[in-house]
């Protein structure tokens, strides 16, 4: 689904900033589905949230780390 800024108190020049931390987010989190990270659940911030925005955290380094046996 395509998204569009409308009607926006955000100023011109900084509504492309805005898209792109969006549309990084959303990379970041489908990003995480694809090595194979599942939605978190928990209670730290993570990229991995339903709820977009976040940017990758120490939580999911150390998902994927558990996740290909990498240690700590």
């Amino acid at each position: 689904m395509r998204k569009m800024l409308r009607n926006s108190n955000i100023p011109e020049d900084q509504a492309d900033l805005a898209l792109n931390r969006w549309t990084l987010a959303i990379c970041e989190h489908e990003l995480g589905h694809a090595i194979g990270l599942k939605h978190y659940k928990g209670a730290k911030p993570s990229v991995m949230k339903e709820n977009l925005g976040v940017p990758i955290q120490a939580v999911d380094v150390q998902n994927v780390r558990k996740l290909y046996h990498l240690g700590q």
